[in-house]
């Protein structure tokens, strides 16, 4: 990215991928800008997150980063094409790890509503959700409008939230870092680690 501030957009429209610019509240940069939010969140939730959980969290960004390349290819002639030459498909594969997961952690799951922010973490993994969810209802505006033809980052959106409503609950289910440390390191009290 060679400079920040280019002046294309101050007439109010913007650059997808390819050749196209739209106004910026065109429905594709309506999904995108929604996308970015999500992801933004799930950032914040990185910072207050164990390393494990801080992982698995920037591999959902990314994933949110190539839907966003995905999206903006969307409606466009060669769309398509671009969004295979460049790799950013939502692919099957992906949906399965996150039904996976959704599989593996649902039992311990709570089954009465939550109230989130038991913690930064908690907090900021919950605003990535409804994030998600707010993503999920701009790409069915896409879909709606004829304009997405990959409906696997449609079916991702919906079980992402799912995924991150039990991860944040599976996360808050563990000892916090600084109490593992101690019980590691044999040290009891309220001395730091």
């Amino acid at each position: 990215m060679a400079t920040i501030t280019t002046h294309t957009g101050d007439d109010g429209t913007t650059g997808l991928l390819g050749p196209e610019r739209v106004p910026k509240d065109d429905p594709r940069i309506e999904a995108l800008g929604a996308l970015d939010e999500a992801q933004s969140a799930l950032g914040l939730a990185r910072a207050f997150a164990r390393p494990e959980a801080a992982e698995r969290l920037l591999v959902i960004q990314r994933a949110l980063y190539r839907l966003m390349g995905e999206l903006s290819t969307a409606g466009q002639p060669n769309g398509d094409e671009l969004a295979r030459e460049y790799d950013l498909l939502t692919t099957e594969e992906q949906i399965d790890e996150l039904e996976r997961d959704i599989l593996a952690w649902r039992e311990a799951a709570p089954s009465q509503f939550i109230i989130p922010g038991e913690s930064p973490f908690d907090g900021a993994v919950h605003l990535g959700r409804a994030l998600v969810r707010r993503a999920e209802r701009r790409v069915v505006s896409l879909d709606r409008a004829g304009q997405l033809s990959n409906l696997r980052s449609l079916r991702y959106l919906n079980r992402l939230s799912d995924w991150l409503y039990l991860f944040a609950q599976r996360e808050s289910a563990q000892p916090p870092v600084i109490a593992r440390e101690r019980v590691r390191r044999g040290k009891k009290g309220t001395d730091s680690p």
